[in-house]
């Protein structure tokens, strides 16, 4: 019985590639979503007082008080 990366290696190197680059195709697709997806949320959060107190507190070298706005 062949097992963990001995069976890749021993399985047909186009097949392998293949899949492979199907892989890596899917996760590409997905990490651009999650950082458009972040990017507009991180805007959206330097919108918000709170991100205006974060800013104060640290240039002011406090603990900010959030009001979860």
């Amino acid at each position: 019985m062949i097992t963990g990366a001995g069976r890749s290696s021993a399985a047909a190197p186009y097949a392998v590639r293949s899949t492979k680059r199907s892989i890596n195709r899917v996760l590409l697709a997905m990490s651009n979503d999650v950082m458009h997806y972040s990017l507009a949320a991180e805007g959206m959060s330097m919108m918000t007082a709170d991100h205006k107190e974060a800013v104060a507190a640290f240039i002011e070298r406090r603990e900010p008080r959030f009001t979860n706005s």
